[in-house]
């Protein structure tokens, strides 16, 4: 049986073709077939991808055998390969998104609790259109609609309703899931509709349940405060690694961007604690030493666990092309923080 080749992203760009077969042998002479088949921007591509063989990581230049029928799986950086740099042009666009958002969130959020509930409602739609293009590019298109039941149904909810925000989140949540279920019943279990479900409805359920966090936590007491001070530390957590990284490189070029991982999650902690610490002294109260570092801590896994949910989107779909997944990666720092957020502070009120 010849080796089966996956190829993502941007490699599955340059080759054209998203899977393909090989003759088995040793790795580098199967990778030097692929080169020679591929040309030289798939071979420019491959030098910084991920090698896994059968599910398991190996070098690019590792001596090993890939039997008949094995899988090769080659990831590029998008994909949560290796990376020689961070990639500054996202990282820029990300910036950019993100100082208008929050710009945006705080010119609302001085006009009143009800424009800001618009503001967040208006967010979470250009997220879930965002969203939507990528998963179309995945081809879920048939069941992006369940994303819509807990991403704009959930936040919508908590403006209208307040007292009952939280209360509408089992209801919204098993409706998206009953309208996934039937969406994939009446499209069929093809291929790539079955394996975006998932995504797509707990990326719409992230999403529902960060604004709806976003807007509860603004209608309590100092509740301007809470949403700024969590607002400056996922700025930090998100912001700070990649800008650390870009500052540490112009003295050393060979120096390699943090990767998903401990490196990367040790750098948006400390930035977040020293944005809390800002928090702590600014805008006290309602803040204290330990809520600022509550928040710091839940910013920071907020920010890892965004950064790996948006690799996993952007596997998905292949090229996103320059805008794709924008939005997503801006928001899914406060979407994945502000419920945790609004615990600590209904905790530390009580």
């Amino acid at each position: 049986m010849p080796v089966r080749v996956h190829m993502f992203a941007a490699l599955r760009e340059a080759a054209g073709e998203a899977e393909a077969t090989a003759a088995p042998g040793r790795l580098p002479v199967v990778l030097d077939s692929l080169r020679g088949r591929y040309g030289p921007t798939f071979a420019e591509r491959l030098r910084l991808c991920t090698i896994l063989v059968d599910g398991d990581v190996v070098s690019r230049d590792a001596d090993v055998a890939v039997a008949d029928g094995a899988e090769l799986a080659l990831l590029p950086p998008v994909s949560g390969g290796s990376a020689e740099t961070w990639p500054t042009t996202s990282v820029a666009l990300r910036i950019l998104l993100g100082a208008a958002v929050a710009t945006a969130a705080l010119l609302a959020d001085l006009r009143g609790a009800g424009v800001f509930w618009v503001l967040v409602v208006a967010v979470a739609a250009i997220v879930l259109v965002d969203l939507a293009r990528l998963l179309t590019l995945a081809g879920s298109r048939p069941v992006l609609p369940a994303a819509l039941v807990g991403g704009i149904g959930l936040p919508v909810a908590a403006g209208l309703w307040p007292d009952a925000g939280w209360e509408a989140v089992g209801a919204f949540t098993a409706g998206a899931f009953l309208l996934a279920c039937l969406l994939v019943l009446l499209f069929g279990r093809r291929r790539r509709v079955v394996e975006g479900l998932s995504s797509t409805v707990l990326v719409g359920l992230m999403v529902g349940l960060g604004a709806t966090s976003l807007i509860v936590l603004r209608s309590l007491p100092d509740g301007h405060r809470w949403v700024l001070g969590l607002g400056l530390v996922v700025v930090a957590a998100d912001c700070g690694p990649p800008l650390l990284t870009t500052a540490l490189r112009r003295g050393r070029p060979a120096a390699r961007a943090p990767r998903p991982g401990l490196a990367r999650g040790v750098l948006a902690l400390l930035a977040a604690l020293l944005a809390g610490v800002v928090v702590a002294v600014v805008l006290r109260p309602p803040f204290g030493v330990l809520t600022a570092a509550g928040f710091a801590l839940v910013a920071a896994v907020a920010s890892l666990t965004g950064e790996g949910l948006h690799r996993l989107l952007l596997t998905e779909a292949g090229d996103g092309g320059a805008l794709g997944g924008a939005f997503v990666a801006v928001a899914d720092g406060i979407a994945l923080a502000g419920p945790a957020a609004y615990l600590l502070v209904d905790f530390a009120t009580a």
